[in-house]
């Protein structure tokens, strides 16, 4: 694990656990990509000084001058994406970037390159991560103006990545909307260019900021190669993907230019997000294990990257906004009953909210439902043995909120246009710092104020009207960008102040569930729904990024005919699934029989047994419900000991019998031993196999596989 430079070839060498990511400096001091794959020991091999691409009839490629250039700025004879795009204060608009010096950490872990403008007072420093144990680069930049006039950024993205020359490739994506996120969709590259964005104020309405590239289209699951990646960012984002006429493979990605501008001004520099990328030959999934490793050891917010989440309970989907003290207090008593960990009460709870019409932004409890405010519920609930979490919206406000009536300029909007509503409210204006500081003030004085766990952050619509008319015509458009940032400060400023707080990312339910939300929340809303077919599904595409434990919301064991399908399924065949993830509970414990308390207190228990593999261990999908009538997950701690087998009938038909299970990442010498199951060796597993039966319609299996210590 290093990175070097070989001063006498004049090559940068990135060296992973298992790849070598690799570019030159030319006499001119163009950076040209050289080699991204399996790990190389002679820096020679490289095809340094190399003609990248032959010449057809004796003639140039367009944009030979910056083929596979480390970071392209637009200018001169190039016509694929260009990473940095610039107006200068004379009109020119071309970007010529050459080397000035670069400095590697004592670690050597991590790099920096000073790029500057052959003409004009533009500096690009580039930065490169690495990290142990892991095939994953992160490559951003920071953009300076190091004169006095302002330098208009039309285009900053974070990084340029090509992949080996003259080869089929397939593209893997998530596509997504509301109930239908991360839904894996591959198509063939063609020469052409792909455009991923977003361009809606949140990171995944559309598309997750993700993609994945594999030769021929041969990898799957377990074997082939493939590159990957993801864009560390929250709001609107773009990743292009293109194939030239004469097989270039580039991919570049950052913050979408789309109704974007940054006027740079004297001195000062622009950062761009983290662009995480990766390779592996072992297929989509090893792909997924190393970004969970990544969260698990690197991103996540420490206190809670490995310590086993909490049982939840929500009564959202049983009452939505009708609640009150004692309706909760009913609720925590049962809830406890059952063996829940955190009792956490959503939407509904202050100032004038019986509905969605009004009360948005007005952060006091309501006087009606809670007459001696909210810590007689929280001091129940802890008596319970139970912590309490609370759900907050705190981009959004009510038109009908002393909040918006207080401060209507708070709100994104154009002047001369009726303001939009959606779910009757309006975004209020992040960018603002004044709005940041509310935010603060109001989350400061909920948490210091009430012995709150956990803190559910939703956040339930898109952007329209993206105006702020406060600020200069030529500034306005860094709205999206402020945004983010204050987004990022208020989450940091929680999690410094409050390291023990659990704070939920939900956004109309898994809209905002990009790379860079990690870093801030341990639990993530995977979906708003809760159709357990569908959750199959979501979940295999929720985890080609995020890790298996972080998963709520579709999670919740709701009343059965609920959900955007109206599916009726039995509590068993929900709580197997919710195992998968954070377990959660949303059902009107008042009407569940001693029968069903007693077979949830039941599922429970055997998710605690077991939650620590499955949270912390690593996942294998054996099988997809989106080929299959059945999908299979697997679990495997990260010590070996134990293997817990997920298995999930949706319609099985005329018999059907299952191919023989074999399971992955196991101890080859060691023996495992299975409740009705013979005693094999991790070999045996893995290479034979075990036979499995699911019938009729939702069935599930879960089979625990131990250790038998010698």
């Amino acid at each position: 694990m290093s990175i070097t430079y070989n001063k006498s070839l004049q090559v940068f060498m990135i060296t992973t656990a298992n790849t070598s990511y690799s570019f030159s400096k030319d006499s001119d001091g163009i950076l040209t990509n050289l080699y991204w794959a399996d790990r190389i020991a002679r820096i020679e091999d490289l095809p340094i000084g190399e003609m990248h691409y032959p010449r057809i009839g004796g003639v140039k490629h367009h944009s030979e001058r910056k083929i596979r250039e480390e970071y392209p700025g637009w200018g001169g004879r190039y016509y694929n994406e260009p990473v940095l795009k610039a107006t200068f204060s004379d009109g020119t608009r071309d970007v010529e970037l050459r080397y000035v010096s670069h400095s590697i950490s004592d670690n050597g872990n991590e790099m920096s390159i000073v790029l500057q403008d052959v003409h004009y007072p533009l500096e690009v420093i580039l930065k490169y991560e690495i990290y142990d144990g892991l095939d994953i680069i992160n490559k951003w930049c920071i953009v300076k103006n190091k004169g006095h006039d302002p330098i208009l950024l039309e285009s900053a993205l974070s990084a340029a990545w090509y992949l080996p020359d003259l080869r089929s490739y397939r593209l893997t994506h998530l596509a997504s909307c509301w109930g239908r996120e991360y839904e894996i969709s591959r198509l063939p590259l063609t020469q052409t260019r792909i455009e991923l964005d977003s361009r809606t104020g949140i990171s995944n309405s559309n598309q997750m900021p993700y993609f994945a590239l594999d030769t021929d289209g041969k990898a799957d699951e377990h074997q082939g190669e493939v590159w990957f990646g993801a864009l560390q960012w929250s709001g609107n984002w773009k990743i292009v993907v293109e194939k030239d006429p004469l097989g270039c493979v580039q991919v570049t990605g950052g913050i979408n230019d789309f109704d974007f501008s940054w006027r740079l001004n004297e001195d000062e520099e622009y950062q761009t997000p983290v662009f995480t990328a990766g390779y592996t030959c072992g297929g989509f999934g090893a792909a997924s294990r190393m970004l969970h490793d990544y969260q698990k050891y690197y991103l996540n917010p420490r206190p809670w990257a490995e310590k086993p989440l909490p049982v939840v309970y929500n009564a959202w989907a049983a009452f939505e906004f009708s609640i009150d003290e004692k309706l909760m207090m009913d609720l925590a008593e049962k809830a406890a009953s059952i063996g829940v960990e955190l009792f956490v009460m959503d939407d509904g709870w202050f100032s004038t909210r019986d509905d969605s019409r009004s009360g948005l932004g007005d952060w006091q409890p309501s006087s009606k439902k809670f007459p001696n405010g909210l810590n007689p519920l929280i001091e129940k609930v802890n008596s319970l043995g139970m912590n309490f979490g609370l759900w907050v919206e705190p981009e959004m406000v009510n038109p009908d909120s002393d909040l918006y009536r207080h401060h209507p300029e708070w709100i994104l909007n154009f002047p001369h246009r009726d303001r939009e509503l959606h779910r009757n409210q309006c975004v209020l204006n992040l960018a603002r710092s004044d709005v940041k500081e509310y935010i603060i003030s109001f989350l400061d004085n909920i948490l210091d104020n009430h012995n709150i766990y956990y803190l559910k952050w939703d956040m339930n619509r898109l952007f329209s009207q993206p105006g702020w008319p406060e600020e200069s015509s030529a500034d306005q458009k860094k709205m999206w960008v402020k945004y983010v940032h204050n987004f990022y400060a208020i989450l940091d400023h929680l999690n410094n102040k409050y390291p023990d707080l659990i704070i939920e990312n939900c956004a109309s339910g898994g809209l905002r569930a990009d790379l860079a939300m990690t870093r801030y929340c341990s639990r993530v809303n995977r979906s708003d729904n809760q159709d357990p077919l569908d959750m199959l599904k979501l979940h295999e595409g929720f985890t080609y990024i995020n890790r298996s434990r972080t998963a709520g919301g579709g999670g919740h064991i709701s009343a059965s005919g609920s959900g955007v399908n109206g599916r009726h399924t039995s509590y068993r065949y929900k709580a197997h699934i919710a195992m998968m993830g954070s377990f959660a509970v949303g059902l009107d414990l008042r009407k569940c029989s001693a029968a069903e308390l007693d077979d949830l207190s039941g599922w429970i228990k055997q998710h605690k047994l077991q939650r620590d593999t499955v949270q912390n261990g690593d996942l294998y999908r054996l099988a997809s419900a989106w080929d299959k009538p059945y999908a299979i997950y697997e679990f495997v701690s990260h010590n070996l000991n134990q293997v817990v087998l997920m298995s999930y009938g949706q319609s099985m038909q005329f018999a059907q019998a299952l191919p023989r299970i074999r399971l992955y990442g196991l101890d080859p010498q060691a023996q495992y031993k299975a409740e009705g199951y013979k005693i094999m060796s991790g070999e045996g597993l893995m290479h034979i196999g075990i036979r499995l039966q699911l019938k009729g319609d939702f069935d599930s299996r879960i089979i625990v596989w131990n250790k038998v210590e010698s």
